[in-house]
């Protein structure tokens, strides 16, 4: 089970069903990000991309970047090449967090999966052979909140990858 369907939330899953193994993702949000919270694709996350097959539509949705200049009122801070990296793919990728979870969801639903929206974790318990996950399913629920149902997972291994939106990382 994935817990959180951000980038990192959406790799994971993506990258295990890309190799055969599904699992259950859950976010609590009722869809992806519109906004942009991460704008920058390393060389080394574009590879891991290539493994599930989705590095090559998210290359095409961004900007290929050969170099980095953080300036401050027009003086040079940081000054940092991007490019001649041993890699396939020797640069970074200037892409919305948005897109790259479009792309994501896109392949993860080329290989069978997806996300079970509304759906917010309130606790995770061992049993010494998995994990036990509960929570809150509102996607049949109403602006009140009513019509909200409990659900319950048995899960061998359990990723948490919250969001920046999610309680784990407000709370």
């Amino acid at each position: 089970m994935v817990v959180g369907a951000g980038p990192t939330g959406l790799m994971a899953p993506t990258k295990l069903a890309s190799d055969s193994v599904r699992c259950v993702i859950v976010d609590a949000a009722a869809g992806p990000t519109l906004t942009s919270k991460a704008a920058l694709v390393h060389a080394s996350t574009l590879e891991l991309l290539d493994e599930t097959g989705a590095a090559e539509d998210l290359v095409a949705a961004g900007v290929i970047t050969h170099g980095i200049v953080v300036r401050d009122q027009g003086r040079v801070l940081v000054r940092a090449a991007l490019d001649g990296l041993a890699s396939r793919y020797p640069f970074a990728l200037g892409v919305p967090q948005s897109t790259t979870e479009q792309v994501l969801l896109r392949r993860l639903g080329e290989l069978g999966g997806s996300v079970r929206r509304c759906h917010r974790v309130e606790s995770i318990e061992t049993d010494g052979n998995g994990y036990l996950v509960s929570g809150i399913d509102d996607s049949g629920s109403d602006a009140g909140g009513a019509g909200a149902v409990p659900f319950r997972f048995w899960a061998r291994y359990v990723i948490g990858a919250p969001t920046a939106r999610s309680a784990q990382r407000s709370g």
